[in-house]
């Protein structure tokens, strides 16, 4: 074998070596990029089921652009060592090169099945990384109008607890006035028979002077509830004002 050829040929091994060692490299971190977006997506998820925190803590759009941009550098070396190979395969079925030289087929080959296990865990790796983006972007869409929902729900349940308060403020109102017409204390009743009309001389802010000076009659402002007698007793049927206008 002559000196040049050999020259050649360890030429070709060494940037076969050199490209091996870098996509060696550029595969681990390839790796440990698709790791930590499963990773992250993964507590994005559990902070989402409890607590309100939807950001995440890597930025998706960041993590996305090192995916592409090492992919593409990935893609460069296999093709690099793709072209080295295929010249050792040349050299070894060049003229003046023994064909049956063991020792070069089994380098070559060699070679051969790092770049074949090189380029498979390549495609592997990306593959995981694609769909674990995909299924986050579904997954994220899934919380948005999860997210959406719960807001619009907020917002109906708080218009029917005000709608429920101020129900309950008008009930509260019509009991107290129905309370304070009704209430015993505050009216007197003069004994007749049933269907005569009972005058009330004093029920708080009904009666109240309405003229007289010194020397003169006051005059009073009276109220008046006419009753009926019904099976249950003697019910109200409201209030009358007599007197002095």
């Amino acid at each position: 074998m002559a000196a040049g050829t050999s020259n050649y040929w360890e030429d070709l091994r060494k940037q076969a070596r050199q490209l091996e060692n870098e996509l060696d490299l550029k595969l681990v971190s390839f790796s440990k990029l698709c790791t930590s977006y499963s990773h992250s997506s993964a507590r994005d998820g559990r902070r989402d089921r409890y607590s309100s925190d939807t950001t995440p803590l890597l930025n998706g759009s960041s993590q996305d652009r090192m995916f592409e941009t090492m992919a593409i550098e990935i893609e460069q070396l296999l093709a690099r060592l793709t072209g080295i190979n295929d010249k050792m395969a040349e050299y070894t079925s060049s003229a003046g090169v023994p064909s049956l030289n063991a020792a070069l087929m089994h380098t070559l080959q060699r070679h051969r099945d790092i770049l074949q296990d090189y380029t498979h865990e390549f495609h592997k790796t990306k593959a995981n990384f694609v769909a674990i983006r995909e299924r986050e972007n579904l997954m994220g869409s899934v919380r948005k109008d999860i997210e959406s929902y719960k807001s619009g729900s907020g917002v109906n349940n708080r218009r029917t607890e005000l709608f429920l308060k101020e129900h309950d403020h008008l009930r509260n109102s019509d009991r107290l006035i129905e309370e304070t017409i009704r209430a015993p204390q505050v009216v007197k009743i003069l004994p007749a028979s049933a269907g005569d009309v009972r005058d009330v001389g004093s029920i708080p802010g009904l009666g109240k002077p309405l003229g007289g000076g010194h020397g003169s009659p006051l005059q009073f402002s009276c109220w008046r509830i006419p009753w009926t007698e019904e099976p249950g007793g003697l019910q109200s049927v409201g209030l009358q004002r007599v007197g002095p206008d």
